[in-house]
Protein backbone atom coordinates (compact mmCIF):
# COMPACT_ATOMS: atom_id res chain seq x y z
CA UNK A 1 0.00 0.00 0.00
CA UNK A 2 0.88 3.89 -0.92
CA UNK A 3 2.07 5.85 2.64
CA UNK A 4 4.75 6.99 3.81
CA UNK A 5 5.87 4.98 6.02
CA UNK A 6 5.62 1.44 4.25
CA UNK A 7 9.09 0.17 3.55
CA UNK A 8 8.03 -2.75 1.38
CA UNK A 9 8.97 -3.11 -1.81
CA UNK A 10 8.68 -5.52 -5.07
CA UNK A 11 11.82 -6.76 -6.06
CA UNK A 12 12.24 -9.99 -8.26
CA UNK A 13 15.98 -9.69 -8.57
CA UNK A 14 18.97 -10.35 -6.37
CA UNK A 15 19.92 -6.63 -5.27
CA UNK A 16 23.58 -6.31 -4.10
CA UNK A 17 26.14 -3.59 -3.16
CA UNK A 18 29.48 -4.85 -2.56
CA UNK A 19 32.20 -1.73 -2.10
CA UNK A 20 36.09 -1.81 -1.73
CA UNK A 21 37.90 1.54 -1.37
CA UNK A 22 41.47 2.32 0.77
CA UNK A 23 43.52 5.03 0.87
CA UNK A 24 46.83 6.39 1.91
CA UNK A 25 48.49 9.67 2.08
CA UNK A 26 52.11 10.65 3.36
CA UNK A 27 52.64 14.41 4.45
CA UNK A 28 56.24 15.72 5.07
CA UNK A 29 57.27 19.19 6.83
CA UNK A 30 60.66 20.49 6.78
CA UNK A 31 61.72 23.50 8.33
CA UNK A 32 64.39 25.71 7.22
CA UNK A 33 66.94 27.80 9.72
CA UNK A 34 64.86 31.08 8.78
CA UNK A 35 61.87 29.70 10.08
CA UNK A 36 60.26 28.77 7.13
CA UNK A 37 58.45 25.37 6.41
CA UNK A 38 58.39 23.43 3.27
CA UNK A 39 55.50 20.91 3.46
CA UNK A 40 54.88 17.84 1.01
CA UNK A 41 51.56 15.81 0.42
CA UNK A 42 50.92 13.00 -1.71
CA UNK A 43 48.19 11.02 -1.68
CA UNK A 44 46.27 7.85 -3.60
CA UNK A 45 42.92 6.75 -3.16
CA UNK A 46 41.37 3.91 -4.88
CA UNK A 47 37.39 3.09 -4.73
CA UNK A 48 35.65 -0.07 -6.48
CA UNK A 49 32.21 -0.79 -6.67
CA UNK A 50 29.69 -3.42 -8.33
CA UNK A 51 26.08 -3.90 -7.70
CA UNK A 52 23.07 -4.78 -9.11
CA UNK A 53 21.09 -2.18 -6.87
CA UNK A 54 17.62 -1.64 -8.45
CA UNK A 55 14.36 -3.19 -10.12
CA UNK A 56 14.00 -0.68 -12.17
CA UNK A 57 10.49 -1.57 -12.54
CA UNK A 58 9.24 -1.50 -9.03
CA UNK A 59 6.51 -4.34 -9.55
CA UNK A 60 5.85 -8.39 -9.09
CA UNK A 61 6.21 -8.49 -12.58
CA UNK A 62 9.85 -9.74 -13.68
CA UNK A 63 10.78 -6.83 -16.39
CA UNK A 64 14.12 -6.14 -15.05
CA UNK A 65 16.68 -9.35 -15.39
CA UNK A 66 19.88 -7.39 -14.78
CA UNK A 67 20.86 -4.08 -13.60
CA UNK A 68 24.25 -4.06 -13.37
CA UNK A 69 26.75 -1.70 -12.99
CA UNK A 70 30.84 -1.93 -12.11
CA UNK A 71 32.43 1.43 -11.17
CA UNK A 72 36.66 1.97 -10.83
CA UNK A 73 37.70 5.27 -9.17
CA UNK A 74 41.36 6.06 -8.94
CA UNK A 75 42.34 9.55 -7.64
CA UNK A 76 45.85 10.92 -6.81
CA UNK A 77 47.38 14.12 -5.81
CA UNK A 78 50.36 16.24 -4.61
CA UNK A 79 50.51 18.96 -2.88
CA UNK A 80 53.78 20.96 -2.44
CA UNK A 81 53.49 24.55 0.16
CA UNK A 82 56.52 26.58 1.18
CA UNK A 83 54.92 28.66 4.70
CA UNK A 84 56.35 31.26 6.34
CA UNK A 85 57.02 31.88 9.99
CA UNK A 86 53.51 32.89 11.42
CA UNK A 87 52.69 36.11 12.92
CA UNK A 88 54.72 39.51 12.56
CA UNK A 89 53.74 42.03 10.24
CA UNK A 90 54.09 40.18 7.21
CA UNK A 91 53.43 35.74 6.19
CA UNK A 92 51.87 33.90 3.49
CA UNK A 93 51.09 30.37 2.35
CA UNK A 94 52.23 29.40 -1.33
CA UNK A 95 52.35 26.09 -3.40
CA UNK A 96 51.18 23.88 -6.01
CA UNK A 97 49.44 21.47 -6.13
CA UNK A 98 48.39 18.52 -8.80
CA UNK A 99 45.28 16.22 -8.75
CA UNK A 100 44.47 13.36 -11.50
CA UNK A 101 41.30 11.58 -11.07
CA UNK A 102 40.21 8.72 -13.70
CA UNK A 103 36.64 7.07 -13.69
CA UNK A 104 35.80 3.93 -15.50
CA UNK A 105 32.35 2.67 -15.25
CA UNK A 106 30.57 -0.33 -17.53
CA UNK A 107 26.43 -0.86 -16.86
CA UNK A 108 24.36 -3.66 -18.33
CA UNK A 109 20.65 -4.33 -17.84
CA UNK A 110 18.34 -6.73 -19.59
CA UNK A 111 14.90 -6.78 -19.93
CA UNK A 112 11.27 -5.35 -20.73
CA UNK A 113 10.56 -1.96 -21.09
CA UNK A 114 6.99 -0.71 -18.65
CA UNK A 115 5.64 0.58 -22.27
CA UNK A 116 6.34 -2.53 -23.35
CA UNK A 117 4.38 -4.48 -21.04
CA UNK A 118 1.43 -2.41 -20.88
CA UNK A 119 1.01 -2.05 -24.46
CA UNK A 120 1.66 -5.57 -26.22
CA UNK A 121 2.53 -7.93 -23.45
CA UNK A 122 0.52 -9.68 -20.92
CA UNK A 123 1.88 -10.49 -17.13
CA UNK A 124 0.45 -14.54 -16.01
CA UNK A 125 -0.40 -15.27 -12.65
CA UNK A 126 3.11 -16.19 -11.80
CA UNK A 127 4.23 -13.32 -12.32
CA UNK A 128 6.16 -14.06 -15.56
CA UNK A 129 5.87 -12.18 -18.51
CA UNK A 130 4.33 -13.16 -22.35
CA UNK A 131 6.32 -10.25 -24.65
CA UNK A 132 7.80 -10.69 -28.21
CA UNK A 133 10.86 -12.19 -28.41
CA UNK A 134 11.70 -8.37 -30.18
CA UNK A 135 10.60 -6.51 -26.87
CA UNK A 136 13.66 -7.96 -25.64
CA UNK A 137 16.32 -5.04 -24.45
CA UNK A 138 19.99 -6.15 -23.74
CA UNK A 139 22.16 -2.78 -23.20
CA UNK A 140 25.75 -2.60 -22.24
CA UNK A 141 27.83 0.63 -22.13
CA UNK A 142 31.48 1.28 -21.29
CA UNK A 143 32.80 4.89 -20.15
CA UNK A 144 35.40 6.43 -18.75
CA UNK A 145 35.98 10.24 -16.95
CA UNK A 146 39.68 11.14 -16.68
CA UNK A 147 40.39 14.62 -14.91
CA UNK A 148 43.62 16.01 -14.41
CA UNK A 149 44.12 19.49 -12.42
CA UNK A 150 47.00 21.77 -11.97
CA UNK A 151 46.78 24.96 -9.89
CA UNK A 152 49.56 27.11 -8.33
CA UNK A 153 47.88 29.18 -5.10
CA UNK A 154 49.35 31.68 -2.53
CA UNK A 155 47.83 33.56 0.58
CA UNK A 156 48.98 36.30 1.99
CA UNK A 157 48.42 38.17 5.62
CA UNK A 158 48.98 41.64 6.72
CA UNK A 159 48.64 43.53 9.65
CA UNK A 160 49.57 47.49 9.13
CA UNK A 161 48.35 48.26 12.44
CA UNK A 162 47.69 46.56 15.80
CA UNK A 163 44.63 43.89 15.48
CA UNK A 164 44.05 44.33 12.16
CA UNK A 165 44.59 41.58 9.29
CA UNK A 166 44.21 42.34 5.61
CA UNK A 167 44.02 39.24 3.98
CA UNK A 168 44.69 38.49 -0.10
CA UNK A 169 44.74 35.06 -1.80
CA UNK A 170 44.40 33.67 -4.93
CA UNK A 171 44.58 30.50 -7.26
CA UNK A 172 45.05 29.41 -10.66
CA UNK A 173 43.77 26.77 -12.11
CA UNK A 174 44.11 24.39 -15.54
CA UNK A 175 42.02 21.11 -16.07
CA UNK A 176 41.74 18.82 -18.48
CA UNK A 177 39.51 15.90 -18.95
CA UNK A 178 39.52 12.90 -21.73
CA UNK A 179 35.96 11.58 -22.21
CA UNK A 180 35.20 8.26 -23.74
CA UNK A 181 31.51 6.64 -23.89
CA UNK A 182 30.50 3.36 -25.89
CA UNK A 183 27.32 1.57 -26.03
CA UNK A 184 25.68 -1.60 -27.68
CA UNK A 185 22.39 -3.03 -27.90
CA UNK A 186 19.56 -1.17 -26.57
CA UNK A 187 18.37 -0.15 -23.03
CA UNK A 188 15.25 -0.52 -21.07
CA UNK A 189 15.10 3.36 -21.90
CA UNK A 190 15.06 2.22 -25.09
CA UNK A 191 18.35 4.05 -25.87
CA UNK A 192 20.19 2.55 -29.36
CA UNK A 193 23.61 1.93 -29.54
CA UNK A 194 25.64 4.95 -29.73
CA UNK A 195 29.78 5.60 -30.10
CA UNK A 196 32.45 5.28 -29.51
CA UNK A 197 32.88 8.79 -28.54
CA UNK A 198 35.71 10.24 -27.49
CA UNK A 199 36.88 13.70 -26.45
CA UNK A 200 39.22 16.29 -24.84
CA UNK A 201 38.46 19.36 -23.24
CA UNK A 202 40.42 21.95 -21.47
CA UNK A 203 39.76 25.01 -19.21
CA UNK A 204 41.61 27.34 -17.34
CA UNK A 205 39.83 29.56 -14.59
CA UNK A 206 41.21 31.78 -11.88
CA UNK A 207 39.65 32.16 -8.20
CA UNK A 208 40.35 34.75 -5.42
CA UNK A 209 39.69 35.64 -2.03
CA UNK A 210 39.97 39.06 0.36
CA UNK A 211 39.23 39.78 3.60
CA UNK A 212 40.10 41.52 7.12
CA UNK A 213 40.32 40.45 10.60
CA UNK A 214 39.72 42.83 14.05
CA UNK A 215 40.64 41.82 16.97
CA UNK A 216 38.90 42.64 19.85
CA UNK A 217 40.80 41.30 22.36
CA UNK A 218 42.23 37.74 23.33
CA UNK A 219 38.78 36.26 23.02
CA UNK A 220 36.88 38.89 20.33
CA UNK A 221 37.44 38.41 16.48
CA UNK A 222 35.42 39.76 13.73
CA UNK A 223 36.17 39.36 10.04
CA UNK A 224 35.11 40.10 6.67
CA UNK A 225 35.95 38.06 3.45
CA UNK A 226 34.73 37.89 -0.44
CA UNK A 227 35.73 35.38 -2.42
CA UNK A 228 34.92 33.10 -6.06
CA UNK A 229 34.80 29.86 -6.53
CA UNK A 230 35.19 27.20 -9.80
CA UNK A 231 33.66 23.95 -10.09
CA UNK A 232 34.94 22.61 -13.68
CA UNK A 233 32.95 21.49 -16.68
CA UNK A 234 30.50 18.74 -16.08
CA UNK A 235 30.16 15.58 -18.08
CA UNK A 236 27.31 13.15 -18.09
CA UNK A 237 28.69 9.60 -19.02
CA UNK A 238 25.49 7.57 -18.38
CA UNK A 239 24.70 4.21 -19.66
CA UNK A 240 21.33 6.20 -21.08
CA UNK A 241 23.15 9.16 -22.51
CA UNK A 242 21.45 10.31 -25.69
CA UNK A 243 23.36 11.64 -29.15
CA UNK A 244 21.79 15.21 -28.00
CA UNK A 245 22.75 14.83 -24.26
CA UNK A 246 26.58 13.97 -25.90
CA UNK A 247 26.50 16.93 -28.31
CA UNK A 248 26.45 19.27 -26.35
CA UNK A 249 28.93 17.91 -23.42
CA UNK A 250 30.87 19.41 -21.52
CA UNK A 251 28.60 21.56 -19.65
CA UNK A 252 29.91 25.03 -18.36
CA UNK A 253 31.92 25.10 -15.47
CA UNK A 254 29.89 26.58 -12.46
CA UNK A 255 31.18 29.65 -10.85
CA UNK A 256 30.30 31.01 -7.17
CA UNK A 257 31.05 34.60 -5.31
CA UNK A 258 30.77 34.33 -1.56
CA UNK A 259 30.33 37.14 0.59
CA UNK A 260 30.76 36.26 4.20
CA UNK A 261 31.24 38.54 7.92
CA UNK A 262 31.03 37.44 11.54
CA UNK A 263 32.14 37.17 14.48
CA UNK A 264 33.78 34.79 16.89
CA UNK A 265 34.09 34.81 20.82
CA UNK A 266 34.92 33.10 23.76
CA UNK A 267 33.33 34.05 26.82
CA UNK A 268 33.26 33.96 30.65
CA UNK A 269 36.90 32.34 31.33
CA UNK A 270 36.14 30.87 27.48
CA UNK A 271 33.08 28.53 29.47
CA UNK A 272 31.10 29.76 26.10
CA UNK A 273 31.88 29.66 22.79
CA UNK A 274 29.71 31.77 20.65
CA UNK A 275 29.88 32.18 16.79
CA UNK A 276 27.47 34.07 14.27
CA UNK A 277 27.85 34.27 10.83
CA UNK A 278 26.35 35.73 8.03
CA UNK A 279 26.71 34.84 4.21
CA UNK A 280 25.06 35.92 0.50
CA UNK A 281 26.31 33.35 -1.95
CA UNK A 282 25.43 33.21 -5.90
CA UNK A 283 26.12 30.60 -8.30
CA UNK A 284 26.38 30.30 -11.92
CA UNK A 285 25.96 27.70 -14.38
CA UNK A 286 24.66 25.77 -11.18
CA UNK A 287 25.44 21.84 -12.41
CA UNK A 288 22.06 19.56 -11.35
CA UNK A 289 20.98 16.67 -12.41
CA UNK A 290 16.87 17.02 -13.48
CA UNK A 291 13.86 15.34 -14.76
CA UNK A 292 13.76 15.47 -18.59
CA UNK A 293 9.76 14.34 -19.77
CA UNK A 294 11.24 14.20 -23.41
CA UNK A 295 13.94 11.65 -22.37
CA UNK A 296 11.98 9.64 -19.84
CA UNK A 297 14.64 10.15 -17.06
CA UNK A 298 17.15 12.67 -15.39
CA UNK A 299 19.94 14.08 -16.87
CA UNK A 300 23.09 16.47 -16.12
CA UNK A 301 22.40 20.05 -16.98
CA UNK A 302 23.32 23.52 -16.15
CA UNK A 303 20.31 24.58 -14.36
CA UNK A 304 20.57 28.73 -14.59
CA UNK A 305 21.52 30.84 -11.29
CA UNK A 306 20.46 30.72 -7.56
CA UNK A 307 21.07 32.51 -4.49
CA UNK A 308 21.94 31.02 -1.23
CA UNK A 309 21.96 33.86 1.89
CA UNK A 310 21.52 33.04 5.42
CA UNK A 311 22.83 32.99 8.96
CA UNK A 312 24.20 30.78 11.22
CA UNK A 313 24.88 30.73 14.92
CA UNK A 314 27.20 27.95 16.88
CA UNK A 315 27.52 27.64 20.49
CA UNK A 316 28.90 25.62 22.89
CA UNK A 317 28.74 25.89 26.84
CA UNK A 318 30.39 24.26 30.34
CA UNK A 319 27.84 25.24 32.47
CA UNK A 320 28.34 22.54 35.02
CA UNK A 321 31.37 20.03 35.85
CA UNK A 322 30.82 17.47 33.80
CA UNK A 323 28.11 18.84 31.64
CA UNK A 324 28.36 20.23 28.09
CA UNK A 325 26.08 21.51 25.75
CA UNK A 326 26.69 22.61 21.86
CA UNK A 327 24.83 22.86 18.77
CA UNK A 328 23.76 25.75 16.22
CA UNK A 329 20.62 27.05 14.40
CA UNK A 330 21.31 28.29 10.62
CA UNK A 331 18.41 30.00 8.95
CA UNK A 332 18.54 29.84 5.04
CA UNK A 333 16.98 31.44 2.03
CA UNK A 334 18.01 29.62 -0.78
CA UNK A 335 16.08 30.03 -4.61
CA UNK A 336 16.81 30.24 -8.24
CA UNK A 337 17.60 33.71 -9.32
CA UNK A 338 17.11 32.66 -13.20
CA UNK A 339 16.00 29.83 -14.48
CA UNK A 340 13.71 30.05 -17.26
CA UNK A 341 13.95 26.46 -19.43
CA UNK A 342 13.84 23.96 -16.41
CA UNK A 343 11.93 20.62 -17.43
CA UNK A 344 8.06 19.80 -16.50
CA UNK A 345 7.60 17.57 -13.78
CA UNK A 346 5.79 14.14 -14.40
CA UNK A 347 1.69 15.54 -14.68
CA UNK A 348 2.48 19.23 -14.54
CA UNK A 349 -0.35 20.79 -16.52
CA UNK A 350 0.03 24.58 -18.66
CA UNK A 351 -2.17 26.47 -15.65
CA UNK A 352 0.79 25.17 -13.48
CA UNK A 353 3.45 26.64 -15.84
CA UNK A 354 4.66 23.49 -18.36
CA UNK A 355 4.76 24.59 -21.74
CA UNK A 356 6.09 22.10 -24.40
CA UNK A 357 7.85 20.49 -21.77
CA UNK A 358 9.11 23.05 -19.93
CA UNK A 359 8.63 25.95 -16.97
CA UNK A 360 10.38 29.03 -15.04
CA UNK A 361 11.48 27.79 -12.19
CA UNK A 362 12.81 31.48 -11.33
CA UNK A 363 12.20 31.68 -7.45
CA UNK A 364 11.80 28.08 -6.90
CA UNK A 365 13.26 26.57 -3.97
CA UNK A 366 17.15 25.59 -4.40
CA UNK A 367 17.19 21.72 -3.77
CA UNK A 368 18.32 20.23 -0.77
CA UNK A 369 18.07 23.56 1.17
CA UNK A 370 15.75 23.65 4.43
CA UNK A 371 14.99 27.35 5.25
CA UNK A 372 15.57 26.20 9.21
CA UNK A 373 18.20 23.85 10.26
CA UNK A 374 19.37 23.48 14.18
CA UNK A 375 21.27 20.76 16.08
CA UNK A 376 21.99 19.92 19.82
CA UNK A 377 24.15 18.18 21.93
CA UNK A 378 23.82 17.40 25.55
CA UNK A 379 26.40 15.25 27.12
CA UNK A 380 27.42 14.16 31.11
CA UNK A 381 29.75 12.88 32.17
CA UNK A 382 30.80 11.98 36.20
CA UNK A 383 33.35 9.87 38.01
CA UNK A 384 32.45 6.35 38.88
CA UNK A 385 35.92 5.50 40.26
CA UNK A 386 38.91 6.62 41.48
CA UNK A 387 41.19 4.88 38.75
CA UNK A 388 39.23 7.30 35.61
CA UNK A 389 36.13 5.10 35.14
CA UNK A 390 33.39 7.76 34.04
CA UNK A 391 29.81 7.21 33.06
CA UNK A 392 28.53 9.18 30.73
CA UNK A 393 24.84 10.16 29.01
CA UNK A 394 24.58 11.96 25.38
CA UNK A 395 21.82 13.42 23.76
CA UNK A 396 21.61 14.29 19.97
CA UNK A 397 19.00 16.48 18.57
CA UNK A 398 18.70 17.64 14.66
CA UNK A 399 15.85 19.51 13.36
CA UNK A 400 14.87 20.84 10.34
CA UNK A 401 12.09 22.54 7.91
CA UNK A 402 10.61 20.86 4.89
CA UNK A 403 12.83 20.68 1.92
CA UNK A 404 12.21 20.61 -2.09
CA UNK A 405 14.45 17.79 -3.47
CA UNK A 406 13.91 18.16 -7.84
CA UNK A 407 14.71 21.51 -9.41
CA UNK A 408 11.35 21.30 -11.12
CA UNK A 409 9.78 22.16 -8.05
CA UNK A 410 7.35 18.81 -7.94
CA UNK A 411 4.59 19.01 -4.92
CA UNK A 412 5.49 15.18 -4.42
CA UNK A 413 9.21 15.59 -3.94
CA UNK A 414 8.95 17.68 -0.80
CA UNK A 415 10.09 15.94 2.22
CA UNK A 416 8.31 17.59 5.51
CA UNK A 417 9.69 19.28 8.19
CA UNK A 418 11.10 16.40 11.24
CA UNK A 419 13.39 16.03 14.12
CA UNK A 420 15.14 13.19 15.48
CA UNK A 421 16.73 12.53 18.61
CA UNK A 422 19.33 10.13 19.36
CA UNK A 423 20.44 8.90 23.63
CA UNK A 424 23.49 7.22 24.33
CA UNK A 425 24.70 6.04 27.73
CA UNK A 426 27.67 4.28 28.82
CA UNK A 427 31.07 4.53 30.87
CA UNK A 428 34.68 5.16 29.77
CA UNK A 429 37.88 4.91 30.97
CA UNK A 430 39.71 7.80 28.61
CA UNK A 431 42.83 6.11 30.03
CA UNK A 432 43.51 3.17 29.42
CA UNK A 433 41.16 3.72 26.14
CA UNK A 434 38.38 1.76 26.14
CA UNK A 435 34.05 2.66 25.82
CA UNK A 436 31.17 0.86 26.50
CA UNK A 437 27.71 1.99 25.65
CA UNK A 438 24.41 1.69 25.23
CA UNK A 439 22.38 3.56 21.84
CA UNK A 440 19.08 4.29 20.71
CA UNK A 441 18.87 5.99 17.48
CA UNK A 442 15.79 7.85 16.16
CA UNK A 443 14.86 7.71 19.80
CA UNK A 444 10.82 8.47 18.93
CA UNK A 445 10.73 6.43 15.81
CA UNK A 446 10.08 9.71 13.46
CA UNK A 447 9.80 8.75 9.64
CA UNK A 448 11.85 10.82 7.42
CA UNK A 449 13.69 10.28 4.05
CA UNK A 450 16.86 10.98 2.50
CA UNK A 451 16.13 11.94 -0.81
CA UNK A 452 12.72 11.55 -2.86
CA UNK A 453 13.86 10.33 -6.38
CA UNK A 454 11.14 10.69 -9.49
CA UNK A 455 11.21 7.92 -11.13
CA UNK A 456 8.33 7.73 -14.66
CA UNK A 457 9.89 4.29 -15.81
CA UNK A 458 7.77 3.28 -12.81
CA UNK A 459 4.20 1.96 -14.01
CA UNK A 460 4.53 2.61 -17.16
CA UNK A 461 4.46 6.88 -16.66
CA UNK A 462 4.36 9.86 -15.20
CA UNK A 463 3.51 9.07 -11.35
CA UNK A 464 6.41 6.92 -10.08
CA UNK A 465 8.80 7.60 -7.11
CA UNK A 466 11.08 6.33 -5.17
CA UNK A 467 12.08 7.16 -1.30
CA UNK A 468 15.29 6.63 -0.42
CA UNK A 469 15.15 5.55 3.04
CA UNK A 470 18.02 6.47 5.88
CA UNK A 471 19.53 3.89 7.93
CA UNK A 472 17.39 5.50 10.82
CA UNK A 473 14.34 5.57 9.25
CA UNK A 474 12.67 3.86 11.78
CA UNK A 475 13.98 3.42 15.52
CA UNK A 476 16.71 1.16 15.90
CA UNK A 477 19.46 0.36 19.16
CA UNK A 478 22.52 -1.67 20.23
CA UNK A 479 25.37 -1.63 21.98
CA UNK A 480 29.34 -0.21 20.79
CA UNK A 481 32.36 -1.44 22.58
CA UNK A 482 35.23 0.54 21.39
CA UNK A 483 39.25 0.22 22.48
CA UNK A 484 41.77 2.53 21.21
CA UNK A 485 45.47 1.67 22.29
Amino acid sequence: PIGFTNTQVNNDINTFVDTETWGASLTSDFELENGFVITNIVAYRSWENDGNPRDLDNTAAQQTLLNRATQLSEAKSAELRLASPAGGLFDFVSGLFYYDHEVEQTNFNQGYRSADVANRGTINPDGTITIPASFFKDGVSNSSVASKNVSAFAQFNFRPIENVTLIAGGRLIHEEQDWFFNRTGITLANRTALGPIEESFEDEAAIWKLGAQYQFGPDVMAYATFGTGYKGQGINAALNLTAAEAARQPLNPEESELLEAGIKTQLFDRRVTLNLTGFLQSLDEYQAQALDPILGGSTLTNAGSAELNGVELEFAARPLEGLTLSGGVTYLDASFTDFVAATCYGGQTVAEGCVGGFQDVTGGAFPNAPEWRGTLSVNYETPISTNGRQLFINYDLRSQTDVQFEVTQDPKTIQPGYSISDLAVGAKNDEHGWTAEVFVKNLFDKQYVSAIETWPQVHGGPGGYLHLLPRDFNRYFGVRLSVKR
